[in-house]
């Protein structure tokens, strides 16, 4: 039975040892308490997972910072743990990592840590603030091994699945060409391959405010505002939500209800074309 106190000791020897076994022991201890559900909630008391944050960055041993990445990824699946890491910097750590060209490992598992984080709607849109998306898409296009690419293309789904991230138009254009550039190995590839289809599909509902001029107001009330202007050739009418953002499973109902208006085409109804984010 693991304790609040053993945390609290393994914690400890980990930045205040300076036997690199032992601290490796320590790490390992913890990886593998971190699995623990019980065990969870220590945690997320004190100031453990600042503490964790820190090791990463301080630690110069690779073996070391990757058992600290796996502990923080196998607590960021829990809400009670999501929080405390991103407000001690995991999101700009994990991002960093991203970019780590020699070490699959760190990128997997920073990868994965995002992937969870990206379940809290909150966390959802910092994550995107911090340009994650170009990162992690850039991961998918360095042939990286699949549980990595796997870790990647989960994170980039549930971050493109919402209409707040501009950055979706982006990920189109880099994963247009992705699904006939994997090797011949069907099996290894199909859960990236799934997801990335998903991806482009739900991304290609959107344009950018940028691509939309000549705006003029034709009607507004408390609730929304119609405009007419320019998409291209077309002219188009824009309809916009006036006040707070919309909840995230409000925006999830206008996405799915856009995905199918869009392949609606007759004459008695208005067309609709695109979303913009």
């Amino acid at each position: 039975m693991i304790t609040q106190g053993d945390i609290t000791a393994l914690i400890h020897t980990l930045i205040t040892s300076r036997n690199s076994g032992v601290q490796k022991n320590a790490a390992q201890a913890l990886m593998n308490a971190s699995t623990e559900n019980y065990v969870v909630p220590f945690f997320a008391q004190s100031n453990h997972i600042e503490r964790l944050v820190q090791c990463v960055e301080n630690t110069e041993s690779d073996n070391i910072k990757e058992t600290l990445i796996g502990i923080l990824c196998n607590l960021s699946v829990h809400p009670t743990c999501q929080r405390k890491i991103c407000e001690a910097g995991g999101l700009r750590l994990f991002v960093s990592l991203l970019s780590e060209n020699n070490n699959i490992k760190l990128r997997r598992r920073a990868a994965g840590a995002l992937c969870n984080l990206a379940l809290d709607h909150q966390e959802k849109h910092r994550i995107g603030e911090m340009n994650a998306i170009i990162e992690l898409s850039y991961l998918l296009r360095r042939g990286i091994d699949a549980k990595a690419q796997l870790n990647a293309v989960k994170a980039l789904w549930r971050l493109t699945s919402n209409h707040y991230h501009n950055q979706a138009r982006f990920v189109l254009a880099r994963l247009q060409g992705l699904l006939t550039s994997y090797d011949q190995d069907i099996n290894q590839y199909s859960d990236v391959k799934r997801y990335t289809r998903e991806i482009i599909s739900s991304c290609d509902v959107y344009i950018l405010e940028s691509e939309v001029s000549d705006l003029h107001l034709v009607a507004q009330n408390s609730k929304s505002r119609i405009e007419s202007g320019r998409w291209g050739e077309k002219s188009v009418a824009i309809k916009s939500y006036v006040g707070a953002e919309l909840p995230e499973d409000i925006s999830q109902a206008v996405l799915q209800e856009a995905n199918i208006l869009r392949r609606l085409d007759h004459k008695n109804v208005v067309q609709f074309y695109k979303l913009i984010p």
